[in-house]
């Protein structure tokens, strides 16, 4: 009988053992305490970040960084905006186009390898070294010292959004800021990475970029002049794989996350692009509905994005409170070199469009919008009527700022 107990005893200690360690993943990032199972990363830890140099934003002293705002993964509900003012850096948490409100907020700046995470590799958010100490906001922003941060950082945005009907909370969701990285961990979220730029060489740069805007101006205008198709020809995925002698370039969305559902226009057209498929939801009947995103790729020929350039992100959010889906589709560039001169969307119940004989076509002119002329950096077409499974062609023609 002693022999008997002594095992179960065994047992029983084995399995706290095992659960202790399961548990410290999981709440260890929301402590607010020091344990001896958790660690700052450090120069010698294996888990080490290294800034990979085609994944850093640059901020200077006019442009505001815009990152979405996501809860539980994939939802919509802000953005995060991050800008220099005067000696600091503000980053400021932003809800106010949603219905969606803030109501903790917890955020690290600084290098990646001093941030506080698990063993494992997951954010420990409580020890985050700023807190907003607000009851529910539309908005709440950090300042930092610029003098306290590096030439070079990392950002990480924590939140816990609420939706508030009738006095009471209908939905409570963790977010994270939208980042090019995601952590080593089990734990899902991004950070991102910022090299600070000096705003008295960033004027000295611009006064020098004026003085040549001129003599620039004249040696496109006589490029032009020599080459009466410029544009080349307008058609979607013409085939034509150069950049035009203005720079130009065309720009698709693409399926990163599952390719699977990207059909490169090379297996029907001589051309590259992609038409994307997105399957049936419940969400994109509901009145919160869902926001996909994908990012947009340059010169991508033969849809080979290793050798592209990824100059933005698609956005496009489907919700129907009445049942029926819609969609707002927003294009956004994040390369501040480049405006969008062109913007061509589909969206069908079949891969492509069909042209006015009935045959599949990826022109523009069939394509249920086609602007063009908008030099922006972002633009948004709304209440766009959805199908249970869609697929869709977003072409961007895309031009070095003017």
């Amino acid at each position: 009988m002693k022999k008997k107990t002594s095992i179960t005893a065994g047992l029983v200690l084995l399995f706290l053992v095992i659960y202790s360690c399961e548990q410290e993943d999981q709440i260890g990032a929301f402590k607010s305490t020091e344990s001896e199972n958790s660690t700052f990363k450090s120069a010698n830890d294996p888990l080490n970040i290294v800034l990979d140099q085609e994944e850093i934003e640059e901020i200077d002293c006019d442009e505001t960084i815009r990152r979405d705002l996501l809860a539980g993964q994939d939802i919509y509900v802000g953005e995060i905006l991050i800008r220099k003012e005067n000696e600091e850096l503000v980053i400021t948490y932003d809800l106010s186009s949603t219905d969606w409100q803030l109501k903790e907020s917890h955020l690290f700046v600084g290098d990646m390898n001093d941030a506080p995470f698990t063993n494992s590799g997951n954010p420990k958010i409580g020890h985050f070294p700023y807190h907003g100490d607000h009851g529910l906001v539309n908005e709440h922003p950090f300042r930092i010292p610029l003098n306290e941060l590096n030439d070079c950082f990392s950002v990480i945005t924590h939140a816990v959004v609420v939706l508030i009907s009738d006095g009471s909370e209908t939905a409570n969701e963790t977010a994270f800021g939208l980042g090019d990285n995601t952590f080593d961990g089990n734990r899902w979220g991004w950070y991102l990475d910022i090299c600070n730029m000096d705003c008295e060489s960033d004027e000295n740069e611009t006064n020098s970029e004026d003085q040549d805007e001129e003599t620039t101006d004249e040696i496109v205008d006589d490029e032009v002049e020599g080459n009466s198709d410029t544009n080349g020809n307008d058609t979607a995925g013409s085939g034509n794989d150069g950049i035009d002698p203005n720079g130009c370039m065309d720009a698709y969305a693409f399926d990163k996350k599952n390719q699977g559902n990207a059909i490169c226009f090379y297996e029907d057209f001589n051309s590259w692009g992609w038409t994307n498929y997105i399957g049936f939801n419940e969400q994109h009947t509901e009145p919160l509905g869902i926001t996909y995103r994908y990012p947009i790729f340059a010169s991508a020929f033969q849809c080979d994005i290793e050798n592209s350039m990824e100059v933005g992100y698609l956005q496009i959010h489907i919700s129907g409170g009445d049942g029926i889906p819609y969609a707002n589709i927003k294009v956004v560039l994040t390369n501040s070199d480049l405006m969008i001169e062109e913007f061509n969307f589909f969206v069908g119940e079949s891969p492509y469009p069909l042209d006015q004989n009935g045959r599949e076509s990826i022109d523009n002119a069939d394509f249920d919008f086609s602007l063009s002329g908008l030099n922006t950096s972002s633009y948004n077409i709304t209440d766009i009527p959805w199908y249970d499974v869609s697929y869709f062609i977003s072409h961007i023609k895309v031009c070095p700022k003017r």
